[in-house]
């Protein structure tokens, strides 16, 4: 573009009109001084020649004032006026930072696009500094320092915008040309601007003080200061002010796409005082205000370096929760609790967490404007919050919603969590839920003596099923749920006469421990087993404190006959037989009808918290919401993270319906020896070595070519193949010495069959230790087939071992249990799923897990037959494991998998299978290949 000459305004005569260099040269040797009248327009800016004493002067366009002071000033005459000389410093510097490149565009003061010299270094503000000091002393009048140094920084901002701009841009503005009406530079070309960053000083902190109106009442608009903290260096100098302050700007600016306002606000001239205390700050509207208040929006501006602050008398917060609970509960034995009927749920508005009354609320949800006066305060009411002071009360919710939300602590309305508050009836009933009952003397007809932890167990369970509500025993195995159950079905029959008759459905293996336990603990309570061939229940109704005894099996069968009469109290034993809900077993207990539920278990998570859900579901239908909703509210984010919020409102809302104690709890270690685990690594024999190469090198290449359910389906076979060659290569084979499965060892050679397994071998050493100390042992294995291999190899070996496994008779089942409690036998070969729970087996004070379980839980319930109370030895763990195998790898992954069931307890162990068939071919590889981990 053509260079703009400033139009000369008065011309004073020093011998003669000035006009030209030399006459400006003429003027200046004269002892004239120099000034700078800024326009609101970049590159309209005056300098005005003017003489030492007076008014008048005239105006030197740019091309020769530059030559002039670039090249020296005066060349003659008298001495040089002050301002020249610091003009003069302020040009040669300007140009050797324009010469060396460092100049860009940007957005001036006032709003306009402009070309500005930066950065700058410190040896460049100190010429900005003394030239300032001595325009203070030398303007035409008295001037503030901080003015002076204000004219020399738009010296260099003219100079660079003088000798940068070209013929094709008179400003950096909106499209059209300038007709002289104040506009500003468009927030699109100001962004690009300012997202140079040329000015941003990084010690900048600017804050945004909100406060409170002023004299103009309820009408009146809310008051902001901007105001930037010192820089880390401690006290500022007012040039690095300066550049602050352009800095603060371009902040201003950028945050006017979060909050549009703000970028009105970087042109005002007021910015300049943003420091003072007395800056009295500019209006904004309310909605403004709560725009400044949502948490993205501070996060989005604590981006940009800026943080909001309220003044104390806009602190006073305004906030919703909801109130459940009104009227009474008054649940008997016989009857649930109708939630519907119990609880309502409303908005309650409070200020600063005290609630407001109706009246109050009244006049929010009347409110035409976003800012009230209540309380005499000032307080912010944004839509939502009058939309909850209009409409109270909320819609009604499903049977048993109002108990978790208040248990919770939480409810979520339209997709986002609100705090619940529990009040009237509701309040009372958590109450005394959360108090887990009075003490009371041990009920009448209990022939055992309660532990303490016995003792409170029973508390709670008498004071939960008092208010018509189910209940989750999980204890760990061995600590008595099966004589608590039983001390509480007498309690009730004291507490309630017309109860009626306790069910308890359990395990077939267990039927026979319950009637025993029922016989030594409670021998006057009629027991009925309802079970085998011969079963029948009498035509009229039991006694009301009978106890009758079914399995799992059975009410599947005679489900007709069981759901047609009435039970006071159901009682499930190993209730994680029912944690699949779509099961046969899970839908024939949901047909039961009793007064209250209870379930007994020591592993309320086997796979995942949907176990728990699953349980809960049953002991109190619908309580808990959907399958579907449990997952995605609790089980989703806390299987992906385990200390997710979710965890803590999960353990508050189970916590009236769980009681869940392990061995390691402070209350009941004392009552138990310690358990020892050993992790023994086997190495495998040259046989297994050589099978287990064979078998994974065939498997991976056609695992390689498969897909879908085929790949999956060789997958299986492989870690299944792999297993039993770890256990001896019989198992997988077939026949041991050509004799498969054969308990009978006569024939058999120990000898050769422990050298084609180091696992057998090392079972062979652990065996002989504990014989030679007449110790006792159970070995348990996951395969039927091995079992009776070991039973053959132990035989072999005059150990004289006994054999439980799925084919094993109930009544046969009892009298090897009685065999081993008597001390006349060393070992117990059992398989994990038909003995993993329900025995009690305190003679053994060594358990092996010959093949380990992958399933955490499982492999403590099957330790549990012997560490358990009872127990008077150290109870050993052995787990021998094949080295460097697919055994040895799982073994470290379960190590990290034993922390999801403390949701519940923490400390509890997590169960969990691990699976394979995601797993892609290289990790497959590395998982199952002989030191594919190490």
């Amino acid at each position: 573009m053509v260079v703009q000459e400033a139009t000369v305004g008065r011309r004073a005569r020093v011998g003669g009109p000035r006009s030209g260099i030399d006459g400006l040269q003429a003027a200046l040797a004269a002892g004239w001084g120099l000034w700078l009248q800024p326009e609101s327009v970049p590159g309209r800016a005056r300098t005005v020649c003017r003489p030492p004493r007076g008014d008048g002067g005239f105006a030197v366009p740019w091309a020769e004032l530059l030559s002039t002071l670039a090249g020296g000033a005066a060349r003659s005459g008298g001495p040089v006026h002050p301002s020249v000389t610091a003009f003069a410093a302020l040009t040669r510097t300007g140009l050797e930072v324009v010469a060396d490149g460092r100049v860009g565009p940007v957005v001036s003061d006032t709003g306009y696009g402009a070309w500005r010299p930066g950065p700058l270094v410190d040896s460049e503000r100190e010429v900005a500094r003394q030239a300032a000091l001595v325009l203070a002393a030398h303007g035409p009048s008295p001037l503030p320092y901080e003015q002076a140094l204000r004219v020399a920084y738009a010296w260099w901002d003219e100079l660079a915008d003088h000798l940068v701009r070209t013929p094709g841009a008179p400003l950096l503005t909106v499209p059209g040309p300038f007709t002289g009406t104040p506009r500003y530079l468009d927030p699109a070309s100001a962004s690009w601007a300012d997202g140079l960053g040329r000015d941003r000083a990084e010690t900048l902190a600017p804050r945004l003080v909100i406060g409170p109106p002023g004299e103009t009442g309820e009408e009146g608009a809310l008051r902001l200061v901007v105001r930037v903290e010192p820089g880390a260096g401690g006290g500022r100098t007012a040039y690095l002010e300066i550049e602050e302050e352009r800095s603060l700007r371009q902040t201003l600016r950028a945050a006017g796409a979060v909050c549009p306002a703000l970028y009105d606000f970087a042109h005002r001239p007021e910015v300049a005082t943003s420091r003072a205390k007395s800056h009295p700050g500019w209006e904004i509207d309310p909605d403004t205000a709560l725009r400044l208040r949502e948490e993205s929006v501070v996060a989005a501006l604590g981006e940009l370096g800026m943080s909001v602050e309220w003044h104390p008398a806009l602190e006073h917060a305004l906030g919703a929760r909801v109130v459940a609970g009104h009227g009474s509960a008054a649940p008997a034995h016989g009857g649930g609790l109708n939630l519907e009927a119990l609880c309502d749920f409303r908005w309650q508005l409070t200020l600063d967490g005290d609630e407001l009354t109706e009246e109050e609320m009244d006049r929010l949800a009347a409110a035409a404007r976003p800012l009230a006066r209540l309380r005499g305060y000032w307080v912010l009411v944004d839509d939502a919050l009058r939309r909850r002071a209009r409409q109270r009360p909320l819609p009604e919710l499903p049977t048993g919603q109002a108990l978790v939300a208040a248990l919770s602590g939480t409810l979520t309305v339209d997709g986002d969590p609100v705090p619940c508050v529990p009040a009237d009836g509701l309040a009372a009933l958590l109450a005394r839920l959360r108090a887990g009952g009075a003490p009371a003397p041990s009920p009448a007809g209990l022939t055992a003596t309660l532990r303490d932890y016995q003792e409170r167990a029973l508390r709670w369970l008498t004071a939960t099923t008092g208010l018509g509500l189910g209940a989750l025993l999980a204890d760990d195995m061995g600590l008595g749920k099966t004589i608590t159950a039983l001390a509480l079905h007498l309690a009730r029959r004291d507490q309630y006469p017309d109860a009626g008759p306790t069910l308890v459905v359990c395990p077939t293996s267990l039927v026979g421990n319950w009637a025993r336990e029922a016989a030594a603990h409670a021998p006057d309570v009629p027991v009925v087993r309802h079970h085998g061939p011969e079963r029948a229940l009498p035509d009229g109704e039991f006694a009301s404190d009978a106890l009758v005894i079914t399995t799992y099996g059975v009410l599947r069968q005679d489900l007709d006959l069981l759901a047609g009469r009435r039970w006071g109290l159901l009682l499930v034993d190993e209730a994680q037989t029912a944690k699949n809900p779509a099961t046969g077993t899970a839908r024939a207990l949901r047909r039961l009808t009793p007064d209250v539920t209870v379930a007994l278990t020591g592993t309320p998570v086997e796979n995942s918290l949907t176990d728990l859900w699953a349980l809960l579901d049953l002991v109190n239908p619908g309580l808990f919401g959907t399958q579907r909703a449990f997952e995605r509210t609790f089980a989703a984010p806390i299987r992906q993270r385990p200390d997710h919020p979710a965890a803590g409102a999960l353990r508050r809302l189970t916590a009236p319906f769980v009681l869940r104690r392990t061995k390691s709890d402070p209350a009941i270690a004392p009552e138990l020896p310690d358990k020892l685990v050993d992790v023994r690594p086997v190495p495998l024999s040259r046989e297994q070595a050589a099978l287990y190469e064979a078998k994974t090198r065939d498997t991976l290449e056609r695992v390689a070519r498969a897909r879908g359910s085929e790949r999956s389906a060789l997958v299986l076979n492989l870690i299944t193949a792999l297993r039993q060659i770890c256990n001896h290569p019989a198992h997988y084979l077939g026949g041991l010495d050509g004799d498969e499965g054969a308990e009978d060892a006569e024939g058999y050679d120990p000898d050769a069959g422990a050298l084609r397994s180091g696992k057998l071998a090392a079972l062979d050493d652990l065996m002989t230790t504990i014989s030679d100390r007449g110790e006792h042992a159970l070995v348990f294995t996951s395969y039927a087939v091995m079992g009776r291999l070991l039973v053959r190899h132990l035989t072999a070996r005059g150990h004289d071992p006994l054999h439980l496994d799925g084919q094993t008779p109930p009544d046969r089942r009892e009298q090897l249990v009685a065999a081993f409690q008597s001390g006349a036998h060393r070992a117990f070969v059992i398989t994990l799923k038909a003995g993993g729970t329900g025995l009690n087996l305190t003679r053994a004070a060594h358990v092996i897990h010959y093949d380990r379980p992958w399933n955490p839980a499982a492999e403590d319930q099957a330790t549990d037959r012997a560490h358990r109370i009872g127990q008077r030895e150290v109870v050993h763990v052995h787990l021998p494991v094949c080295e460097n195998t697919v055994e040895d790898h799982v073994a470290a992954l379960l190590d990290a998998k034993r922390d999801l069931a403390g949701v519940i307890a923490p400390g509890a162990a997590q169960a969990g299978t691990p699976t394979f068939g995601d797993l892609g071919d290289d990790e497959l590889a590395a998982l199952v290949r002989l030191g594919g981990l190490r």
